[in-house]
């Protein structure tokens, strides 16, 4: 695979990749506009979807049975520290598989990521929670 960035104009890039995939950038350090795309962005997306991914992954490797799956990843910019932020990770899961286990997979899936390891390797700090939801409430949380 290959991935070409090619600056455009102030603080903007355009980024090619071998699959033909082109996206506007802008640079994350210079926020003129919050409505831009930047590589922060595409960092948090990426490493969004490959925890996403290893959980789910280590659920089957466990016979874990879930009925659906979304994790939330933030940053949260921290005064005075290298690196400046800490990145916090909220799976939420539905699921009537033990919360232990659960919780386990989770684990796995942010020590075996591979955004994971690049991020601990920078010092930067990954917390991680667990909220599981049971198929029964999810159910009822639709008839009330």
């Amino acid at each position: 695979m290959k991935t070409t960035a090619k600056w455009i104009s102030e603080n903007n890039y355009i980024l090619n990749n071998s699959k033909h995939l082109n996206l506007a950038i802008s640079d994350p350090v210079k926020k003129q506009d919050n409505y831009e795309l930047n590589c922060l962005d595409l960092v948090l997306m990426g490493f969004t979807g490959c925890i996403t991914a290893e959980f789910k992954k280590h659920t089957i490797h466990h016979s874990v049975k879930i009925q659906s799956v979304e994790t939330d990843v933030e940053i949260k910019t921290l005064q005075n520290a290298h690196p400046n932020f800490t990145v916090y990770v909220t799976c939420k899961v539905t699921s009537g598989a033990e919360i232990e286990l659960l919780k386990k997979c989770l684990e796995k899936a942010v020590d075996t990521s591979f955004l994971a390891i690049l991020f601990r390797e920078g010092g930067i700090k990954i917390h991680s929670e667990l909220i599981v939801t049971t198929p029964a409430q999810y159910i009822e949380s639709f008839m009330s």
